[in-house]
């Protein structure tokens, strides 16, 4: 999860599209949204379903344990069944920390010392082709195959895409992908 692209905020949460699907921040949890117990189960009682999902989200990660156990009493007097799964995925200060959240936390991180140094994009597209890219990351220059075990690649057209490509470097990465490829693909024509 090194990428991360902001889709969407709102006063409790920023939700990023990561390699790894979406992930809900909380602002709760970085402290740029300040609530109490009452005012949280206010906003939660009198919200939509998408304000509702958006301050659960940001209760998870909530590190204000009085503040938790306000909202979770209050929203016990009205939903008992909401107060079990949201007592059930709060995570406590001294709780250890799901991995996908760690992993977040560690692509946010350098996505910030990225932004303060003025850094270039970490993960940059150097060729987009029909069956797979070739991108430039922190690591070095990585080959992702676009396809699964099931479709089927005929040799000549990947042969036909390397050759309209003008650039030499680039060019020995189809060559590079049908070698690893090859044997996974069925080529109905035998070539």
């Amino acid at each position: 999860m090194a990428s991360l692209r902001l889709i969407r905020e709102n006063a409790w949460v920023r939700v990023y599209e990561t390699e790894s699907g979406d992930y809900t921040d909380s602002k709760l949890r970085t402290h740029e949204c300040v609530l109490d117990g009452p005012a949280w189960f206010a906003l939660w009682h009198e919200g939509d379903e998408d304000t509702r999902m958006d301050l659960e989200a940001a209760f998870v990660f909530w590190d204000d344990q009085d503040a938790v156990e306000q909202a979770l009493a209050l929203v016990g007097a009205v939903d008992p069944a909401a107060q079990r799964a949201l007592g059930s995925r709060w995570i406590a200060p001294d709780d250890p920390v799901p991995v996908r959240h760690t992993q977040f936390l560690a692509a946010y991180r350098i996505a910030q010392i990225r932004r303060d140094l003025d850094l270039p994009q970490l993960h940059v597209e150097l060729l987009d082709a029909a069956w797979f890219r070739v991108v430039r990351t922190m690591l070095g220059v990585e080959l992702e195959s676009k396809i699964d075990r099931d479709f089927i690649v005929l040799e000549r057209e990947v042969r036909d895409e390397e050759a309209r490509c003008e650039d030499p470097f680039l060019r020995s990465f189809y060559a590079l992908w049908w070698s690893t490829h090859r044997r996974t693909l069925v080529d109905p024509s035998g070539e």
